[in-house]
């Protein structure tokens, strides 16, 4: 059977042993109760085991008072979030890399000096949930500043009402209560779009990714691409994004069922509503699977046939296709096939078999034809 065009889609996927190394990140919640003092040399214990010097999120549950009380108390991390209380009382000043969420009835309690970073776009952030707050205890010189930006006073004198500003602010009658945010520009309800982690890891036939966001305002969706040696990056699916939540943690997966032999590269695009996106990644994964050839539709309606290999062929190999009474139909080089088939008279309704043959490697792919 002659085909009337073939449309070649040639994937060539290339062996790389680099990768960008993508990170787990580790929850501690801080173990015990009452106050507990942050020491560098001896960090908390965490119910998960471990401490919560290596942890990437520490989460301060109700009962417990993380007590910075040392101005050489130092933490580098994601995120605090504040169930209970996160104390800065340290003489001198508390430097923290990492965003603080203060959630319901949580409390960060500021009485010395608290720096989220210290240079100029650090991008650190303080969000304060809906039931959340933040005192600043004491007078003027005791503040909030972030990315080297003084945000907040705890006095009357050198600050401005909040939140109209200019920065510092002063702080209000009974704290700053959510729901509020704030970034080195001062007052920010609407937080971008924070990915935490992007992971992709190899499993049976496939690759799984998975990530997650801290915050999403305006938000419509992920799109998931995919891209091998070349580094042309090619849609794969798309998932939809929460709208407008700048407050949880929202956790994503896609599994790419299709991997190519070799290194594959993720990324993805994250679309605004308003069409704008930004790409986060690429994370790389090395794929040493089994070789697969997949056809589809399947069933065909016999018009045509797609057929996609997730390796690259070999000088010699065939592809042959049978009918349902083992006749040879067609017989073509592989080399020249990874693409769509359009047959110039449609098969009839059936039971047919693919057959890809090489010196080490033969696979059988039945399809069926129905109308």
């Amino acid at each position: 059977m002659r085909l009337k065009h073939i449309c070649f889609i040639l994937t060539i996927p290339l062996i790389i042993t680099s990768a960008i190394g993508p990170v787990f990140s580790q929850t501690c919640t801080i173990s015990g109760s009452g106050t507990i003092n942050w020491d560098n040399t001896s960090p908390p214990a965490c119910t998960e085991g471990g401490t919560a010097g290596s942890a990437s999120i520490i989460i301060v549950p109700v009962g417990v008072t993380l007590n910075f009380n040392n101005n050489s108390d130092t933490w580098t991390g994601t995120r605090i979030e504040v169930f209970g209380t996160l104390s800065i009382s340290a003489p001198g000043q508390v430097f923290i890399n990492s965003n603080v969420v203060v959630k319901n009835g949580g409390l960060l309690q500021i009485s010395s000096k608290l720096n989220l970073g210290s240079t100029s776009g650090c991008g650190y952030t303080l969000i304060v949930e809906t039931g959340g707050t933040v005192d600043i205890v004491g007078g003027t010189p005791d503040r909030l500043n972030i990315c080297g930006v003084e945000i907040a006073r705890g006095g009357g004198a050198g600050c401005n009402p909040y939140p109209a500003g200019p920065l510092p602010y002063c702080e209000p009658g009974g704290g700053f209560t959510g729901p509020t945010g704030f970034d080195e520009n001062g007052y920010n309800p609407t937080l971008p779009v924070t990915l935490l982690y992007l992971i992709a890891e190899p499993g049976d036939n496939q690759i799984v990714l998975r990530w997650a966001t801290e915050k999403e305002e305006g938000f419509d969706k992920f799109v998931i691409q995919r891209a091998v040696g070349n580094l042309s990056f090619e849609d794969l699916g798309e998932i939809q994004g929460a709208g407008y939540d700048i407050y949880s943690l929202r956790k994503y997966e896609f599994t790419d069922d299709h991997p190519l032999l070799g290194t594959n590269y993720y990324r993805l695009k994250a679309v605004d509503v308003d069409g704008s996106f930004e790409y986060f990644g690429p994370v790389s994964v090395l794929y040493q699977g089994e070789r697969i050839i997949w056809v589809t539709p399947n069933p065909s309606s016999g018009e045509r046939v797609i057929l996609q290999l997730n390796f690259s062929p070999s000088d010699g190999d065939r592809i042959q296709i049978f009918n349902q009474v083992g006749a040879l139909l067609w017989e073509v080089s592989a080399s020249q096939v990874n693409g769509e088939f359009q047959f110039e008279q449609n098969l009839s309704p059936g039971v047919y078999l693919l057959r890809y043959a090489s010196a080490t490697f033969t696979q059988v792919v039945r399809f069926v034809v129905a109308r």
